[in-house]
């Protein structure tokens, strides 16, 4: 009687994902079968698309950006409405 060796035969099947692509942001792997983006011939993965890219709508409030421009525009306590050089700006920035 010859015995055989099945223990290969009978081990799981490996179904797992092959990584096809890496995300240029995040350097994660993207398989095959996920879904990604092409920006500007870069590879993105979706969340890093979310993160990145993503932006929420939000109405305006008028009054308020003209009431910062004008606190900025008669500069701040601290003498700080002066560029680098030392002149004075035209242009406001804001930062959110």
């Amino acid at each position: 009687m010859e015995l055989l060796d099945d223990r290969a035969y009978l081990g799981p099947p490996d179904n797992e994902a092959k990584a096809v692509l890496k995300c240029f942001f995040c350097d994660e792997d993207i398989y095959d079968g996920d879904d990604y983006y092409v920006l500007n011939g870069f590879d993105c993965c979706e969340e890093c698309l979310n993160v990145h890219f993503k932006f929420t709508a939000e109405a305006i409030d008028y009054e308020a950006e003209i009431a910062d421009l004008e606190y900025h525009k008669r500069g701040d306590r601290a003498g700080n409405s002066h560029t680098k050089s030392g002149a004075k700006s035209k242009y406001c920035v804001l930062q959110f």
